[in-house]
């Protein structure tokens, strides 16, 4: 059984920046993470949305220039964006986890759970820390409603090969509400 003094469940902004703070205090660390290294932020979150909204902000200025120094307003070619996108975001989970085990901290992929004496474990793996910190974040979570078919989450909008010629967005989340701006004036021009 692997010990530590701290492991952080969660590989995401917030567990990265408490791992690595502790590391730099010589305690001896681990990270587990389920899903992307990295987290929702730079996977499927900010960043990515980043991406897309420069090119419909981008738009957005050319468009109030017109008549006064520009001619033409550039369109917004959907696949390429994509490419843009992907290709930055492929590159976090391997860049995150090479990361923490240039800088020694254990990392460990797959999903924890805490045992009944107090022992972590992931997979076969057992594991023991004094200290626990859960940094897990949130994921999308389509509700169970009528009309639950045609629902998709924000990872999956930002995974898109083709943009919808309609689209709403509905919850209360950072996300949602964030992103609000880019699939409007995406759509709004598409049509």
């Amino acid at each position: 059984m692997a010990d530590f003094d701290c492991i952080v469940i969660g590989g995401g902004p917030g567990g990265l920046a408490a791992a690595y703070g502790l590391h730099e205090r010589g305690l001896k660390v681990a990270v587990v993470e389920k899903d992307l290294w990295g987290g929702t932020c730079p996977n499927r979150g900010c960043d990515p949305k980043k991406i897309l909204m420069a090119a419909v902000e981008a738009q957005g200025r050319s468009e109030a220039l017109q008549g006064h120094g520009l001619t033409g307003v550039p369109q917004i070619d959907w696949s390429s964006l994509m490419a843009t996108k992907r290709a930055y975001t492929e590159k976090i989970p391997t860049g995150t986890q090479g990361g923490l085990q240039s800088a020694g901290i254990a990392n460990y992929h797959g999903e924890a759970s805490f045992e009944a004496d107090g022992h972590l474990t992931v997979g076969d793996i057992q594991l023991s820390a004094t200290n626990f910190i859960i940094a897990t974040g949130q994921a999308p979570r389509i509700p169970n409603i009528t009309g639950q078919e045609w629902l998709r989450t924000s990872n999956d909008f930002l995974d898109l090969d083709t943009l919808p010629a309609d689209i709403t967005l509905m919850g209360p989340d950072t996300l949602v509400l964030n992103w609000r701006p880019l699939p409007m004036l995406l759509v709004v021009r598409s049509i």
